[in-house]
Order: structure tokens, then sequence, then C-alpha cells
């Protein structure tokens, strides 16, 4: 999740680097409306996959391997299952993180 808040943090600032005012965040626009854990497709989970694990790879890719990025969306809940391995330790870890959507 501190990879997320980070990569969010980052967007923020491209301003200054000469991207357009609101550009980064087109993408949303494509989402559709209402529940947005109802309306999870096989597609917008895939896609919130490769976010996550490209987000986590960038930001963390010294402290952690990921092995694996699964969202999925259970009874308007979005579950979010990260494995990965700790590269000091060399220990495998699970995350989970759910969040209601409704």
């Amino acid at each position: 999740m501190r990879a997320i808040a980070l990569a969010l943090e980052a967007l923020r600032k491209v301003d200054r680097y000469g991207v357009r005012s609101g550009s980064q965040y087109a993408g949303f626009k494509a989402l559709p409306p209402g529940d947005f854990a109802a309306a999870m497709t096989p597609e917008l989970a895939a896609a919130t996959e490769m976010m996550i694990q490209g987000a986590l790879q960038q930001w963390l890719a010294e402290l952690v391997q990921v092995e694996a990025v699964k969202v999925q969306s259970i009874d308007s809940t979005l579950h979010i299952l990260v494995r990965y391995i700790v590269r000091r330790t060399q220990e495998r870890r699970t995350s989970e993180f759910r969040r209601a959507m409704s």
C-alpha cells in the first residue's frame, strides 16, 4: 500500500515535468459508473493487478520481489492478495487487503 501511496504522490508531481494537467487520470473515465466492486470485470481486475504489481516493483524492488498480485470482487468487497519475497531474508510472505466498496 505504501507503494501505491508513493505512486499517487509521484503522479501529483508529474505536472512539473510537462505532462498536461489531469491527463494521467484519464483512465478513470473508462470505469463504469456505480458500485465499483460489483462492476469488476476480468479485464478491470487484470488491469488493476498490473497497476499494483508495477507500483510495487517501481517503489519497493530493492526490498521485495513480487511473485503474484490477485484482485477479486466478492460481495461488494475488493480483495487484493500480494505474494512476495523479502529480499533481505528470502522469506516468502502474503499480504491481503480488503475494502468494502458499497
